[in-house]
C-alpha cells in the first residue's frame, strides 16, 4: 500500500477470473513484487497500489484481485460495484477456466454496461501445456468485443501493457466529467457578458437571432461529449465546432460589415477557447489543430 505519495486521479482495476489462473501472480509482478514459484490462494478480495505517470498526471492504481473460490463469491458484487475496469483472466493451459470467461463477463456487464473489460491470458509461456487454442480465444475477444493479451508472468511477456493501455481508457472515459465544468463556464461567460437583442447603444456587444441558433447547435453537440465513450465521439465534437466557428465568423461578418474589419466573432474565440482546453486535456487521443484563441487563427 502507498502511503503519503501525491497523486492527481485514481482508479480502481478488478482481476476476475478462476483460481490458479494467474491473477496473483500478473498482479503482483506490474506492481514489482516478487512472484511465488508456488500457487498462493487470495483470502477473499487482496488489494494492492501503484502510481503511473500518463498525460502529465500521476495516476494511483488502485488493483483488486479477487479471489476465484466460488464460495468467496458473494464479496464479488462490492467490488465489481466501484470497479472502473476490469481484467478477466483465465489460464491458457486449463480450458475449464476458459470456459467460464463469458459468465464472468456477464456478471460485469450486469454490474457497469460500459467500463473497460480486457481479456488476459495467462501463462501463455507453457506453450507445451497450452490447452486452449489462440484462435478460440481471439474468436470469443471479437465476438465479446474485448481487447485480448497473452501474458507470461514468468517471462514477463504482456505485464504492464493490459495494465497501461486500461488506465489510458478509464483516464479517456474520465475526461467529459473533468472538462464539462470547465467548458461550460467559458459559454457561460459569453452568454452572460452579452444582450439577447440588437440596439444601437450595444453595437459592440450584441448577440443576434441567427447565432442563438448557432449557440444552441453547440449546446446539443456538448450534450454528446460529455456521453463520450470513444475516441471518434471526441473527435466529431471538435470537427462540428470547427463547422460552427467557421460559420459564426460568416455570420459575424455579414452581420458587422465594418466591425469585422477590427474585431473578431465573440463566439468564435469562445469556442476556440473551448477547443484550445480540450485539445490540451485530451492531447494524448486525438490531434487538433492549435488554436490561438485571441486571433482565433489555426496553425
Amino acid at each position: 500500500m502507498l502511503q503519503g505519495e501525491k497523486y492527481d486521479m485514481h482508479f480502481k482495476i478488478l482481476l476476475l477470473g478462476d483460481s490458479r489462473v494467474g491473477k496473483s501472480s500478473l498482479l503482483q509482478k506490474f506492481v514489482g513484487e516478487t512472484v511465488n514459484d508456488f500457487y498462493v490462494e487470495s483470502l477473499g478480495v487482496e488489494l494492492k497500489e501503484t502510481i503511473r505517470n500518463f498525460s502529465n498526471s500521476r495516476i494511483k492504481l488502485r488493483i483488486y484481485d479477487a479471489s476465484g473460490n466460488p464460495k468467496l463469491g458473494f464479496l464479488l458484487n462490492q467490488y465489481l460495484s466501484i470497479a472502473q475496469g476490469v481484467f478477466v483472466c483465465f489460464d491458457v493451459t486449463n480450458s475449464f477456466s476458459f470456459d467460464n470467461v463469458e459468465n464472468h463477463v456477464k456478471k460485469v456487464k450486469a454490474a457497469h454496461s460500459d467500463i473497460p473489460i480486457f481479456l488476459i491470458g495467462c501463462k501463455s509461456d507453457l506453450s507445451l501445456e497450452r490447452s486452449v487454442e489462440t484462435e478460440k480465444i481471439k474468436n470469443l475477444a471479437e465476438r465479446l468485443g474485448l481487447p485480448y493479451f497473452a501474458t507470461s508472468s514468468r517471462k514477463d511477456v504482456n505485464v504492464s501493457e493490459p495494465f497501461m493501455q486500461i488506465m489510458q481508457q478509464m483516464y479517456f472515459l474520465s475526461l467529459p466529467q473533468k472538462m464539462a465544468p470547465i467548458l461550460e463556464q467559458h459559454l457561460n461567460d459569453y452568454l452572460n457578458s452579452l444582450p439577447q437583442s440588437n440596439n444601437f447603444s450595444s453595437l459592440f456587444t450584441t448577440r443576434s437571432a441567427k447565432e442563438n441558433l448557432l449557440i444552441e447547435e453547440y449546446k446539443k453537440n456538448f450534450a454528446k461529449l460529455c456521453q463520450a465513450k470513444e475516441v471518434h465521439d471526441l473527435e466529431d465534437f471538435c470537427r462540428e465546432t470547427l463547422d460552427i466557428i467557421e460559420r459564426a465568423n460568416l455570420l459575424f461578418a455579414n452581420e458587422n460589415p465594418i466591425l469585422s474589419v477590427i474585431a473578431t466573432s465573440p463566439l468564435s474565440k469562445t469556442l476556440g477557447k473551448i477547443l484550445s482546453d480540450l485539445s490540451k486535456s485530451a492531447k494524448d487521443f486525438i490531434d487538433l489543430p492549435a488554436f490561438d484563441s485571441n486571433k482565433l487563427t489555426i496553425s
